[in-house]
């Protein structure tokens, strides 16, 4: 089997945000196999600024600890957080919603 290499740009989303200018709302869908932890970082300020609700696909599979990181920093950021499904033994999705606002899911 030959591996091909593919070169993908990767840019914070606090950049990106900044590129487009006003936002009203936001919401973000983390599904990066196993890179959750880089995402939060690269989004810091969209997630203060704008506090999104957060659809975050962990994947237990890489790096598990920077996973539970990345979901630690949300619970920092005053994020409550959800588990929604288990998509496999290793795999599952958290619900990530600002604890001022509250889990709509839950209400």
């Amino acid at each position: 089997m030959r591996l091909c290499e593919v070169e993908v740009e990767v840019i914070p989303l606090d950049s990106l945000l900044q590129q487009l200018g006003t936002v009203k709302s936001v919401v973000l869908k983390i599904d990066v196999e196993g890179f959750g932890l880089n995402v939060v970082r690269g989004a810091t300020e969209v997630i203060k600024s704008f506090r999104p609700f957060i659809f975050f696909e962990v994947h237990r599979t890489f790096d598990e600890l920077d996973e539970m990181r990345a979901l630690q920093l949300l619970k920092d950021m005053g994020y409550g957080l959800k588990l929604l499904d288990w998509r496999s033994k290793i795999n599952f999705i958290i619900f990530a919603y600002p604890a001022e606002i509250g889990c709509v899911c839950c209400e």
